[in-house]
């Protein structure tokens, strides 16, 4: 038959979200199998205070990703591994304080921090920020300007594919038109 098929799948880039899903990176399992995450982890970039319940030592930072469990904070000291801690989030008006403990502990890039007893309001809050990291606010001003980005250069990488197909005699003419056509509809 001599026929080729061609499959083009188009989506975002990633690094226009700004929360999502994070996966667990493979191959990390000594520390992190320690601390089992009951929830969903989501990127999540913010201010954060964590203070020494015992010391009274401070470490401002900010937080890498967030769940209704815990949170990681990027910071190059991190509390050792058990330290007992107060830990503040700001985030726009609001403050998120509560307590928590040193989950892992990772010198020069941060540490894994599990939340302590919680009011539901402190939850009510963290489920707040979190619905906004699923769902963003359909009135940021940039989301529109990013989608239409992205809807554009996808539109150019799929008519150069369509003329690359043309010139190697995969699509013929009246195809690649018809695609063309298609794709501006």
């Amino acid at each position: 038959d001599g026929q080729y098929g061609v499959a083009v799948a188009l989506s975002a880039p990633r690094h226009l979200a700004t929360c999502g899903d994070l996966a667990q990176p493979p191959g990390k399992k000594n520390a992190e199998a320690r601390e089992r995450r009951d929830a969903h982890r989501h990127a999540f970039v913010a201010p954060a205070v964590v203070v020494d319940a015992q010391t009274g030592a401070r470490i401002s930072a900010r937080t890498s990703d967030l769940s209704l469990g815990g949170c990681y904070i990027d910071t190059l000291n991190p509390f050792p591994l058990g330290t007992t801690l107060r830990l503040r989030i700001h985030r726009n008006a609001e403050i998120f304080d509560a307590p928590a403990s040193t989950a892992s502990s990772h010198t020069g890039s941060g540490m894994g921090l599990l939340f302590g007893e919680m009011t539901p309001e402190q939850r009510s809050m963290l489920a707040g920020w979190l619905d906004e990291c699923v769902a963003p606010s359909r009135s940021s001003p940039t989301a529109p300007l990013q989608a239409e980005k992205t809807d554009q250069r996808d539109h150019l990488l799929a008519v150069k594919l369509i003329h690359s197909l043309v010139q190697k005699g995969v699509l013929s003419q009246s195809e690649a038109a018809a695609l063309l056509e298609d794709s501006q509809a």
